[in-house]
């Protein structure tokens, strides 16, 4: 049969457009391939991280995560089997250029929340803080993570831990990082002046009854050293109602050493001021991204582990999924420049990193 010219026109001219398309859909999604610059790992019982290592490359290869900054979660001195960099940093060389790791949440944090009462604190503790926080870094840490301020409790066995972030040892851990050139990744929930504990958080048996403020220690710390730069964690997630884009700009105006970590949260997430509202982006974070795209860095806090999750611990494995799918579609509402600059470009200047080939 033959075909006539007009019908081959226009075949060949439909078929270069679905190339280009598929050409341009390739090239979009090399280009915002993510450094995801806040994760934790779940271990079995024997501290192994075999199965939490697998899970997490087969989900970063769903979503296009070329590399993931591990880190250990802001842990207690009551809670039983902390681990470091060093239980997990060995393992994950299985998979090169996959990962890259924060240290202090399991060693660090401990001592800060142990010594919450700064009359308690002697030289012999300080000088112990300091040592290991030196030791992280000469260990590969790229800075020191996830340290915690105020951290509340989102579930019935969920920790709730508090100390000021002009706490003297995090005033003493951002000169060490403006001595190593290191960032610090710090959880410190929201709230302007102390306030009533929301009642959705006043169920949980951890969380007192008033939340203590947190914004005025935050901006002490920051002005102590403006060498060390504090990377907010958890921008997009609100519990406390004051983690705004409103206040956020305000804060990058005044302090050049601050940066924002994003948790893009699900649609399904119990949270204020999110950044994507049913599948739009809200036009107050469009607003602050874009007149402040060179700050912010993708911080999913995810949480990748096999068999050996439990409890709310597999509940945050459980949401992980709704988190990427986000994260993606909130990358695609950006202007491209600025979503290259937010999944990967900011990470790895902040974090002085070598693209990967």
């Amino acid at each position: 049969m033959t075909q006539r010219p007009g019908t081959l026109l226009l075949t060949l001219i439909l078929f270069a457009v679905i190339s280009a398309t598929m050409t341009e859909a390739r090239a979009q999604r090399s280009d915002v391939a993510i450094l995801d610059t806040h994760a934790h790992l779940v271990p079995d019982r024997q501290l192994g991280f075999d199965d939490a290592l697998a899970a997490a490359v087969a989900t970063m290869d769903r979503y296009g995560i070329e590399t993931t900054i591990l880190m250990s979660p802001p842990r207690s001195s009551e809670v039983k089997g902390n681990y470091e960099l060093d239980d997990f940093a060995a393992a994950a060389q299985r998979y090169p250029g996959r990962f890259r790791f924060m240290g202090g949440g399991g060693s660090l944090n401990p001592i800060l929340h142990g010594h919450a009462d700064p009359s308690e604190l002697t030289t012999k503790v300080r000088d112990a803080f300091a040592t290991e926080a030196r030791r992280l870094i000469q260990a590969g840490a790229l800075g020191f993570g996830e340290m915690s301020s105020l951290h509340v409790s989102l579930a019935e066995k969920h920790q709730y831990a508090f100390v000021p972030a002009d706490h003297p040892l995090l005033l003493l851990l951002a000169d060490i990082a403006a001595e190593q050139n290191v960032p610090i990744d710090l959880h410190c929930d929201a709230a302007a002046s102390e306030q009533t504990t929301p009642e959705r958080l006043a169920r949980f048996p951890t969380n007192p009854k008033r939340m203590p403020a947190t914004i005025p220690a935050l901006e002490r710390l920051l002005a102590h050293n403006t060498n060390a730069r504090i990377i907010w964690d958890h921008a997009g997630t609100d519990h406390l109602g004051d983690f705004t884009p409103k206040r956020i700009n305000m804060m990058l105006d005044k302090y050049p050493n601050l940066f924002l970590s994003l948790k893009i949260a699900g649609p399904r997430a119990s949270t204020e001021n999110k950044v994507i509202s049913g599948k739009s982006l809200d036009g107050a974070w469009r607003d602050l991204l874009i007149r402040h795209a060179d700050r912010f860095v993708i911080g999913t806090d995810s949480f990748y582990g096999g068999k050996a999750a439990a409890g709310v611990i597999a509940e945050f494995t459980r949401i992980t999924e709704p988190h990427m799918r986000t994260t993606r579609l909130f990358l695609s509402k950006l202007p491209p420049d600025v979503a290259r600059q937010i999944a990967r470009e900011n990470a790895r200047r902040l974090y002085r990193l070598q693209p990967q080939p």
